[in-house]
């Protein structure tokens, strides 16, 4: 036999073996172990999922695909798999074993411990509940049959992440609301309204909505706030009380400064905690919202008052903030848009200005009238007279058997 077909002959063995050994999950229980493999590469650990919604009853549910790194292994490696979800019940803690044998008995179908899964791919899927919090805990083992039946084991890879929120991904309220939850789910509808100047004082204004998801045994207690540019640094905080489902927070630029046309991300983290618990406001799911200064609105409003017996007030109209002044002196009108405009003085009650009244008028219409009612009269009494005189004249120079005025 030459060498050629030794060599041949050695490589496919050795194949056949490979694929024998990855097609068969050993009992790791008869294998002797070290602690002698390599970490896995958290870096290179992929988590996807999927939302679906489930047509004959209108549940959703969320599924999870999460590969990782295939690590060197010999004739094939073994992983040991546990993915779990911050509920009620369960907490999350992370494995730490003191050596390998403690490692390989968290998977021992015969000790009852069915808390992690062994797989041969470097794949493990699941269906999640919409709990938010998680934690993927791997180990593996590199299996050495040749010269000896052992296996390698690594140290555990403890990766906690967070679930999509419930209402986020389904925006369905009614099914969420009524989902299980350890804390709470995110705020929603996160945004940016405005930004305003009044005075050279700028002021950002955001608003957003209450979770939908909360744990019925928390209450609500309060929301942090964080605005972060692109770089991640953050350059303003805030801290805002949780009254009502809309939450709207004003943040005064004092110490900062605010570039136009630049982004930035505004990240709300609410915080719960329990009325029969004395200790801290613990987090919920934060959720966050990029947004950009494009102009700052002037709303300045001038000082200038208005005197009347009620003291100094203010006008505003559509066009702008401005002031009336109500002196005897000129005064200005200032709206937000244009310059100054000089007006003439107002006259008040106070003013040496004469102004007739209505009130003063009538009066003397009336007595006008009345003068004209009685020169009317004795314009008709005087005509009567007259024509009674006339008539005694005309009487006088008539016959005897004529009848006068006084036989009557």
């Amino acid at each position: 036999m030459d060498m050629m077909t030794v060599q041949i002959t050695s490589f496919y063995f050795l194949s056949c073996l490979m694929v024998y050994s990855r097609a068969q999950i050993p009992d790791l229980s008869s294998l002797e172990c070290n602690d002698d493999a390599a970490p896995l590469d958290r870096t290179g650990v992929i988590f996807e999922h999927t939302v679906s919604q489930n047509r004959a009853d209108k549940t959703w549910s969320l599924y999870y695909t999460i590969s990782w790194p295939i690590p060197l292994c010999a004739f094939g490696c073994v992983y040991i798999v546990s993915l779990t979800f911050e509920d009620e019940d369960t907490t999350l803690e992370s494995w730490n074993f003191t050596d390998c044998s403690a490692a390989l008995r968290v998977y021992d179908e015969d000790a009852g411990n069915t808390e992690a899964e062994m797989v041969r791919v470097a794949t493990y899927e699941k269906e999640a509940p919409f709990t938010h919090r998680a934690l993927l805990r791997i180990i593996y083992g590199s299996v050495i049959f040749i010269p000896t039946n052992s296996i390698s084991v690594s140290p555990s890879a403890n990766i906690y992440f967070e679930t999509p929120d419930c209402f986020a991904s389904t925006n369905d309220s009614s099914f969420c609301s009524i989902q299980d939850v350890d804390r709470c789910g995110a705020p929603h509808s996160v945004e940016f309204v405005d930004a305003t100047n009044a005075n050279d004082t700028v002021t950002l204004m955001f608003r957003w909505e209450a979770p939908i998801q909360i744990n019925g045994m928390v209450e609500l207690q309060e929301y942090r706030t964080e605005i972060v540019t692109n770089s991640d640094e953050i350059i303003a905080t805030g801290l805002v009380p949780a009254a009502g489902n809309m939450v709207t927070w004003d943040y005064i630029l004092s110490d900062v400064t605010v570039e136009a046309g630049q982004e930035y991300s505004l990240v709300v983290v609410p915080y719960v905690m329990s009325p029969s618990d004395s200790s801290p406001p613990v987090p919920g799911i934060s959720a966050s919202a990029a947004f950009t200064v494009r102009s700052i609105r002037d709303v300045t409003t001038e000082t200038n008052s208005i005197t009347n017996e009620q003291g100094p007030h203010s006008i505003t109209n559509e066009q702008g903030p401005h002031s009336i002044t109500n002196e005897n002196e000129p005064h200005s009108i200032t709206n937000g848009n244009g310059p100054q405009i000089q007006t003439t003085p107002l006259t008040t009650r106070n003013s040496t200005q004469s102004v007739t009244s209505p009130v003063v008028i009538l009066p003397g219409l009336v007595t006008i009238i009345i003068i004209i009612v009685v020169i009317v009269i004795l314009s008709l009494v005087a005509s009567l007279i007259f024509c009674v005189v006339s008539y005694k004249k005309r009487s006088g120079s008539s016959s005897p058997n004529s009848v006068t005025l006084d036989n009557l």
